[in-house]
């Protein structure tokens, strides 16, 4: 659940990050690419007052101190997709792109209709569904709890077991690559670092009031916007990711990844980076081997 920023430079990075973009690919485009750890994540302090526009804030904040100059592209991965709208929304100004890829959305969002959002909520996995009631409905001190004493004590390997249950198989497929499952599990041990505070604070923002509608991206943000998702992704439907296109005529460009899932359109996959940093910089050379 990445978020990122770039900037056209010498392809130098001030930060290993997970997104695991190709450091040649990189250079030859001309990219400096920054991680930022999200608000109770990994060593970022924890924010329990943080919206969605404090947080688009904090981007520009960290532009500025990084000098990545007066504009700037974001990179969103997964939950990182809401910061990168947030931003479009609060600091339009400031970006010169945005890229998604497979970000999770606002199903309460009120320009998606009611007959659109009920196909959506039956597309998400049961499971899924029941743990967004259940955050919409329980108290703040029970969702924290839940998350420090049920979900942190299996990060690692065992989340891995657990998500190679729940995936579609090119998934699947991913995590079983020894690199792969190296990364998640690193990846999901970030933020038990601060006793899940920063994942839960996520899911209370998700469901809830975002503080904007989408429609108001029309009236503020210009920039080229690009959302990649993959047809076989189990977690996110792409029909979601279509109902915010066809809302958003002439600014959202969805690229559909045949074949791929959550992971495996992403991770380690020089293709979709190469294509991303193509439909934001140009002129990068696809390799199809």
């Amino acid at each position: 659940m990445t978020m990122a920023a770039m900037k056209k430079s010498n392809g130098r990075r001030r930060k290993q990050h997970e997104l695991r973009v190709s450091e040649d690919l990189l250079k030859e485009m001309g990219v400096r690419l920054v991680s930022i750890d999200r608000p109770g994540y990994s060593l970022s302090d924890f924010n329990q007052k943080q919206t969605y526009k404090s947080a688009a804030g904090g981007i520009a904040q960290i532009a500025d101190a990084l000098e990545l100059g007066e504009k700037f592209w974001l990179l969103g991965y997964s939950g990182g997709g809401p910061y990168c709208w947030a931003a479009a929304r609060f600091i339009p100004e400031r970006l010169a792109g945005i890229a998604m890829w497979a970000p999770v959305g606002n199903y309460g969002w009120k320009d998606i209709s009611k007959t659109e959002r009920k196909d959506v909520m039956r597309q998400i996995k049961p499971g899924s569904r029941r743990w967004i009631r259940l955050v919409k409905m329980v108290p703040q001190c029970m969702l924290y709890a839940y998350i420090h004493y049920i979900l942190v004590p299996v990060m690692g390997n065992n989340w891995v077991e657990l998500l190679l249950k729940v995936l579609s198989p090119p998934d699947v497929s991913n995590l079983n690559l020894q690199v792969s499952r190296d990364l998640i599990e690193r990846d999901s041990i970030e933020p038990a670092k601060q006793k899940g505070k920063g994942v839960a604070h996520d899911w209370l923002l998700l469901t809830h009031d975002w503080g904007f509608e989408l429609s108001e991206m029309l009236q503020v943000y210009q920039g080229p916007l690009h959302i990649f998702h993959g047809d076989l992704h189990w977690v996110v439907p792409l029909f979601f990711q279509q109902c915010i296109n066809k809302l958003l005529p002439g600014l959202m460009h969805l690229h559909i990844l045949n074949g791929e899932g959550h992971y495996s359109a992403f991770h380690f996959n020089d293709r979709t980076h190469c294509i991303t940093l193509d439909s934001l910089f140009g002129n990068a050379e696809v390799n199809t081997d």
